[in-house]
């Protein structure tokens, strides 16, 4: 693999993928000084290389330089000429080389709030935040980001789902059937709100509305979709 790379890189001379890959093979080998010396070479070719920041916060991740690989992925992020869109990538490349131990959700926090400080108008950062934050169970951050989603993007309706989520997992039956009613509104050719609404009808003993909305419900599904109108019926 190594030799193939290198065939590459130097037939490609100005394309700064293969150094990197190089370099993250030999990192991966445990060769950490060929690694870096890769690394360099590809930031000589491209400083504003997408694929540099991750890779050499994964090398300083095998040095046990924890402080500096962060620092690596938050200079990449507060970096003015980088788009949202190549940001939102780097952190993400990195967040799935860490471990989801308790440092590493406290490392994934505090560089969504830094990418978040940069782009407070940007709904999909705020989603996946509110993604990071139901992974650590701080689930009363997440709703505040869901719902400053859908103020952004009233049609959002993975965030509107989540919220719904959230609400039944909180037993909150009023929330619950306040998102069903919304959102059956805004997406009313999709059944599951009214299964939901259904459900949520029949745990009040409002057994005339739970049979209504089932009704309503299967209305929506083909019927071929077998599957998705057993859960009604069952």
């Amino acid at each position: 693999a190594y030799n193939e790379l290198q065939r590459l890189a130097d037939n490609n001379p100005g394309d700064v993928r293969y150094p990197i890959m190089i370099g993250d093979l030999l990192l991966e080998n445990g060769d950490t000084a060929g690694a870096l010396s890769s690394y360099e070479a590809a930031h000589e070719i491209d400083p504003t290389s997408p694929y540099y920041p991750v890779s050499m916060a994964n090398y300083y991740e095998a040095v046990g330089d924890r402080a500096a690989a962060e620092n690596q992925i938050r200079t990449a992020l507060v970096d003015r000429e980088l788009d949202v869109e190549t940001k939102m990538g780097i952190l993400a490349r990195y967040l799935r080389q860490l471990h989801q131990t308790p440092d590493a959700m406290m490392t994934a926090d505090t560089l969504f709030r830094t990418l978040l400080a940069q782009h407070p108008e940007e709904p999909s950062l705020k989603r996946y935040y509110a993604g990071l934050l139901m992974m650590q169970n701080k689930t009363e951050e997440a709703r505040y980001q869901y719902q400053l989603v859908t103020e952004m993007e009233p049609d959002n309706e993975e965030a509107w789902q989540q919220l719904l989520v959230i609400a039944i997992q909180a037993n909150d039956t009023k929330e619950a059937m306040r998102i069903c009613q919304k959102c059956r509104q805004m997406f009313p050719e999709s059944p599951v709100y009214f299964f939901y609404l259904g459900v949520l009808y029949y745990e009040e003993k409002a057994y005339q509305k739970a049979l209504d909305a089932y009704r309503e419900g299967l209305e929506k599904i083909p019927e071929e979709n077998v599957h998705m109108r057993s859960d009604f019926y069952g």
